[in-house]
Parts: structure tokens; C-alpha cells; sequence
């Protein structure tokens, strides 16, 4: 005996389950009690179950009123697109049902920070160090009677994986402010400045004709020094990839002194220029 979408339970006589054990004295008749199939519909969501249903045949599927999340990790940030399969508009079998979650790749703030300002790009997760945009050198700046170079970004530029500030680390060292230099003063020979008679001067080599700003001093260990020249104080003149800078070198036969020497234009000196010293430390062994 069957019927379709049940499951025979049990059969009755007069309303009450027959005990099939029962001595009969006399015919009876006994009737099937059905029960409707029922099935179970199971929700799958991120490897686990989100939820379950014991459903009669022919009931509607009870989709979840909650959609399911899945955490979002350093990478992805995820979005719930459905369930696979589709659910059926009603029940007539077992089923499992399992979430669909599509992603959206993160994105970081990557900022570049030094002492005259900052910047911040947005980059999507993985970027490679390669490709992050590394803002110019910064350049150099004086402070407290410093002078403040750039030696490099901190932490080391890696690949984006989260948020990250790279903050410019800089060596210092004593600056010498410029100074007005006239340069319509006397002029003296090389010997004389190298000798240490005199602190500064113009000098023209007779045999070269070459004519230089020279500035003799005594220096200190570990040091360099630069020179640099300008006819303005303007400091986008100071910084200009077209400034002249000297060549530190020791002073002919005088131990610790150092020589700075700026090229002149003989025929077409200015009437003032203004010249500032630069220095930075050579580390020393070990540090």
C-alpha cells in the first residue's frame, strides 16, 4: 500500500493503532494512518552550517530572513551574492543550500610624511613596494642652527598590506648661515689662501685663469663640507639642481684645514653673492 509524498505509519482500527498481536474472533477492517514526507533543508554559509529546517513536502523552502556575513581578512572584504543552487520555490526532497560571496580587494592608505609635509595614495592590498609612488628626495632644511639632511624613509618601503605612515629620517649637522660676500674686495693669490693667511677670497690662476671663491677653515673629523653660491637669498634659487657646489678638499700642507672652491665667471663676477657652508658627518666605523 502506498501514497504519494507519504510514509505509511501505522494502521487503525476504530480510530486507535492495531496491535497486530491481538487475537481475532471475528473479521475486521483496519485502516492506514499517512503521514506526509517531511525533509530536511540545510543553509551553508563560510564551511558551517548558518541554519536548518525539517520541511513537510510541498511546504515553501523557508529561505533565511538574515543573509550570512564572512569576515573580511587583510585581503578581501566579502560580500553575500546568494545561494548555491537556487533554492527551490518549494520542498520535495532533502536539500543544502551554500552561501555565494564574492569580494572586494582592500585598500590602504599609504602616507609619505617630512618635515615641510605630506602625502597619502590609496593602494589596493599586495601592491608591490616597486610600484608605490615614492615622493622626491626631501630637501635639506635648517633648524636651531642645524642643518637637517634626508637619509631615508622608516620603515623600510615594502609591499601594501595594510596602512603604513613611512616617515622621513634625517642626519644633522652644525650649519653655517650664508653670508653677504663682497666680491668687488681685493683679490689674492692662491698661496695666500692656502697658506691660511686669510679666511676667503677670490684667486685667479695665472697659469689656468681660472678664477675661484676659495674659503679656508679648519675642519673636524668625519666631516664634508660643501659650498654653495647664490646671487639672491631666494631660497628656490638655493635649491635648484643648477646650483654650483664646491669640492671639499684639504688645504695644500696646513694638516686639518679644509678648502672650499667656487667657480667664478672672471669676466662677469656679481657685485655681491651670498655663499653658505654645508656639512654632514661621515660615520664613523662600527656605527
Amino acid at each position: 500500500v502506498t501514497k504519494a509524498n507519504h510514509s505509511l505509519r501505522a494502521w487503525q482500527l476504530n480510530g486507535a493503532d492495531f496491535d497486530f498481536d491481538t487475537v481475532l474472533d471475528a473479521d475486521i477492517e483496519l485502516v492506514a494512518d499517512w503521514m506526509i514526507d517531511s525533509f530536511d533543508v540545510i543553509w551553508v554559509a563560510d564551511g558551517s552550517q548558518f541554519a536548518s529546517n525539517r520541511v513537510d513536502y510541498g511546504e515553501s523552502t523557508p529561505v533565511p530572513a538574515s543573509n550570512p556575513t564572512k569576515a573580511a581578512d587583510a585581503q578581501y572584504t566579502w560580500w553575500f551574492a546568494g545561494w548555491d543552487p537556487a533554492p527551490d520555490a518549494t520542498v520535495s526532497s532533502n536539500a543544502t543550500y551554500t552561501a555565494v560571496f564574492t569580494n572586494t580587494v582592500n585598500r590602504y592608505a599609504v602616507t609619505f610624511t617630512w618635515h615641510e609635509g605630506s602625502t597619502t595614495n590609496d593602494y589596493d592590498y599586495g601592491t608591490a613596494a616597486a610600484d608605490v609612488v615614492v615622493p622626491s628626495t626631501p630637501a635639506p632644511y635648517t633648524a636651531n642652527g642645524m642643518v637637517y639632511t634626508f637619509e631615508a624613509w622608516l620603515p623600510a618601503i615594502a609591499d601594501v598590506t595594510n596602512d603604513v605612515d613611512y616617515v622621513a629620517q634625517y642626519s644633522s649637522a652644525p650649519a653655517v648661515e650664508p653670508e653677504p660676500i663682497d666680491l668687488d674686495a681685493q683679490t689674492f693669490s692662491p698661496e695666500e689662501v692656502e697658506g691660511g693667511a686669510i679666511p676667503a677670497g677670490i684667486v685667479t690662476d695665472e697659469a689656468s685663469g681660472e678664477t675661484e671663491f676659495v674659503v679656508c677653515f679648519h675642519g673636524q673629523a668625519g666631516m664634508t663640507y660643501t659650498l654653495q653660491g647664490s646671487t639672491t637669498l631666494n631660497p628656490a634659487d638655493w635649491a635648484s639642481t643648477n646650483l654650483v657646489v664646491g669640492t671639499p678638499v684639504s688645504c695644500t700642507n696646513n694638516g686639518d684645514l679644509v678648502k672650499l672652491e667656487f667657480p667664478l665667471d672672471g669676466a662677469n663676477i656679481p657685485d655681491v653673492m651670498f655663499f653658505k657652508i654645508g656639512t654632514s658627518r661621515t660615520p664613523a666605523a662600527g656605527e
